[in-house]
């Protein structure tokens, strides 16, 4: 999530208001998607020449798209930290000494309460209408407010949001279609990093914990910048009982989680109260001998991620 309050300046907010009040406007209409993984994998913006576009929109499209696209994609972040559930909860920390910046919903409907009249005069999943006066935990859903912000600007951020909202919405598979398709198009940076990271919580999801090392280690040659690949990199790594793949993310944690404790344990906090429901009966003097045989031989931060199976 960005440090930005989530709003439009007044100019935009004129144009927002005009557009509103169209009655035959789609352009601020999330659509009912059947197919989010075909659709985001190619969707691309609305091209200002596009038939049927009325001047105020055009205007928007041609002057603020990225002003609109990047409220609606934090939006879209704000959602989706308020509808993870216990087991997926997202962390605070977006580095290991750096928390996450909430989301200033008062300052953002302070900027935009005079759209709110306009806002209701928007059909269909009224987005506008709900960002301005309804709870946070009735605004619309990730994927529609992603897909929304996709009109104005298509971007991998907006799509990987969506698979996580599709992880979270059990559905891993058409996820990591999306994720694969990210993190291959982009093959290097951040945004790669960061989709071979999530495309290991589908494949966890999915049962498919080998191939989610694999994405997971992608995403460490990547540079990937958060920390959570490491901490889960090792979970997945003793769940597995792959000493090579412990080792790597033994290693990174010590790297750079020294002395942020509260970021583990960010971290930590959605696997505490289910992790012994992936050590069976079977798998679990497996995992017992290989933190015994391990964990004299990393440091204190990774002895901290290993003490969840405690």
């Amino acid at each position: 999530m960005t440090s930005e309050h989530l709003h439009l300046s007044p100019e935009v907010e004129a144009l927002v208001r005009d557009i509103a009040a169209e009655p035959g406007s789609t352009l601020l209409r999330a659509p009912r998607l059947r197919a989010p993984a075909a659709h985001f994998i190619g969707s691309a913006s609305v091209p200002v020449t596009r038939t049927g576009l009325s001047a105020a929109e055009r205007e928007l499209l041609a002057v603020h798209r990225e002003e609109v696209a990047r409220s609606l994609r934090d939006a879209a972040t704000h959602r989706l930290l308020t509808i993870a559930e216990p087991k997926y909860h997202v962390a605070d920390y977006v580095a290991p000494n750096v928390r996450r910046t909430p989301l200033d919903v008062a300052h953002f409907r302070a900027e935009m309460r005079e759209l709110e009249p306009q806002a209701r005069a928007v059909a269909g999943n009224g987005v506008l209408d709900a960002l301005l006066g309804a709870p946070v935990e009735r605004w619309p859903s990730v994927l529609e407010l992603a897909t929304l912000s996709q009109r104005f600007a298509s971007t991998d951020q907006a799509r990987i949001l969506v698979a996580l909202a599709l992880i979270f919405d059990d559905q891993p598979r058409v996820a990591l279609r999306i994720l694969e398709e990210v993190a291959t198009r982009r093959a290097i940076g951040p945004l790669a990093a960061n989709a071979w990271s999530n495309a290991a919580l589908a494949q966890i999801a999915l049962d498919d914990r080998l191939a989610a090392l694999q994405s997971q280690r992608r995403a460490a040659l990547l540079g990937e910048t958060t920390g959570a690949n490491a901490v889960f990199m090792l979970i997945n790594a003793v769940l597995a009982g792959r000493t090579e793949e412990f080792s790597i993310a033994a290693a990174e944690i010590e790297a750079r989680f020294a002395e942020s404790d509260a970021a583990i344990e960010s971290f930590l906090r959605s696997y505490r109260p289910r992790v012994h429901t992936f050590v069976d009966s079977t798998t679990r003097g497996e995992v017992s001998q290989m933190i015994r045989c391990r964990s004299g031989k990393v440091g204190a931060s990774a002895r901290r991620v290993l003490s969840v199976f405690l």
